[in-house]
């Protein structure tokens, strides 16, 4: 038998009921079995349910996601002050043959791009490792890509 709040919680062709949904449940494989104190159906003694603990393997707490957006937002500013050092770095070094001139420039855009860089394969290297060492990753990465000659202010 079903009411008014459960069919308004469900979707045609649901195969999960919404009571299961509002819950968080997990699939059978992720969920820890455990005796619990409630009472079963009339008898008072403890039955066996499913009980979650913690997030599940894939999911990322708040607290790394702030820190991740944080770091993230660091890295992004990193790239905007290396893109502001490029102009005043060009005006105060000029080499004098071409090939110098280009290495110089590849060098700028590198140091540009190396913050971005440094954000994506950090991504992609610590896809599978805990939350912790990613964070790290980054944080190395914002101790090593400082733009100096921004920060330092090379006219």
């Amino acid at each position: 038998m079903s009411t008014d709040d459960e069919d308004a919680l469900s979707w045609a062709g649901d195969d999960v009921p919404a009571t299961e949904v509002s819950r968080g449940t997990r699939p059978a494989g992720e969920r820890n079995h455990a005796v619990t104190a409630e009472p079963a159906e009339g008898n008072g003694a403890a039955s066996r349910h499913d009980i979650d603990r913690g997030p599940a393997s894939g999911e990322t707490g708040s607290l790394v996601l702030v820190l991740l957006g944080l770091l993230g937002g660091a890295h992004l500013l990193y790239s905007v002050g290396w893109v502001l050092a490029i102009g005043p770095l060009q005006a105060s070094f000029r080499p004098v043959d071409l090939l110098g001139t280009a290495m110089f420039s590849l060098g700028l855009v590198a140091a540009a791009a190396s913050p971005v860089v440094w954000f994506v394969s950090v991504f992609w290297f610590t896809r599978s490792r805990p939350s912790w060492q990613r964070i790290a990753a980054l944080v190395v990465g914002v101790l090593l890509l400082v733009p100096w000659p921004f920060v330092v202010g090379v006219r």
